[in-house]
């Protein structure tokens, strides 16, 4: 309808698209986010061992 299926709707290589990985549900307020992609480029992860997220630089 908008003319962006050649952008957006799938996660196919060439598209634009933001990711998040979860622990669990992500409506559960006890899981947390485990790495997140923006833009094909990760951003963020979290270290298990340390128990820390690390922003990546931008």
């Amino acid at each position: 309808m908008l003319g962006l299926a050649d952008r957006i709707g799938s996660l196919t290589q060439g598209k634009d698209a933001d990711l998040v990985l979860w622990s669990g549900h992500p409506l559960d307020v006890m899981q947390r986010a485990l790495r997140v992609w923006i833009g094909g480029k990760q951003v963020y992860k979290y270290d298990g061992e340390t128990r820390q997220g690390a922003v990546a630089p931008r």
